[in-house]
């Protein structure tokens, strides 16, 4: 693959991961996965440190509609757990610098 960091060493995510998939809009995330969701409310909860201790609390980020009751950056995430598990390829979704980007990390 043509990698600008040369030799140093370094890792390259896999197309399905977070890293890249986190950027797309969650309805091209759902037509990827085209299964149903579950859209009512849903309390996501995060470990917060307070100091040396950690406490459950709710994300308090803004929910949107169709997002299960999540803020857009945990739907997304979820969205991109589902797609993992499913072991579903995000190339065919792909369009023009996403596709030579892919193309370019990934072909010899």
């Amino acid at each position: 693959p043509q990698c600008p960091l040369g030799g140093s060493l370094h890792g390259h995510h896999p197309r399905d991961c977070l890293f890249y998939l986190r950027d797309w809009a969650p309805p091209r995330l759902q037509e990827l996965l085209r299964v149903s969701f579950y859209t009512g409310l849903y309390w996501f909860v995060l470990q917060k440190a307070l100091g040396a201790t950690f406490r459950d609390e709710p994300c308090g980020k803004e929910t949107e509609p169709g997002h299960a009751g999540l803020c857009r950056s945990h739907y997304t995430e979820y969205l991109v757990t589902l797609i993992n598990l499913h072991g579903l390829d995000p190339a065919p979704f792909y369009r023009g610098a996403e596709l030579e980007a892919a193309a370019l990390r990934h072909l010899p």
